[in-house]
């Protein structure tokens, strides 16, 4: 990873990996990632992913970067759903439902496919 790091805050060299400020981070946090593709190898920017809990209701949300990569981190464990809204042109994936526990790194990716 390529990091430039002026005075207190990091940034991502362009067309490379999103930085992430480690100084709030406990290493024993819990992290759901991956990446939204458009069925190939290419990411797609700007995509919604959502974190839902056993409830169903809405713990976080993110938008995919550049690369179409998305982060979520955090303390709470238990099963969790990660799910696409899927953008124009494209068809609806399935959500998907981790068991997260503390220290997991939980890939979740999804190739998104034309409809």
């Amino acid at each position: 990873m390529l990091l430039e790091a002026p005075s207190s805050s990091l940034k991502a060299v362009p067309g490379r990996f999103v930085a992430q400020n480690c100084t709030t981070l406990n290493p024993g946090d819990a992290v759901i990632s991956g990446f939204v593709t458009n069925g190939g190898a290419a990411g797609v920017a700007g995509v919604s992913v959502e974190l839902c809990n056993v409830a169903q209701n809405l713990v976080a949300a993110r938008t995919t970067s550049a690369s179409g990569s998305y982060a979520f981190r955090f303390t709470a464990q238990g099963f969790y759903t990660v799910q696409v809204v899927s953008p124009p042109g494209y068809a609806a994936q399935p959500p998907v439902t981790p068991d997260v526990k503390m220290f997991d790194e939980v890939w979740v990716d999804f190739p998104l496919s034309a409809q």
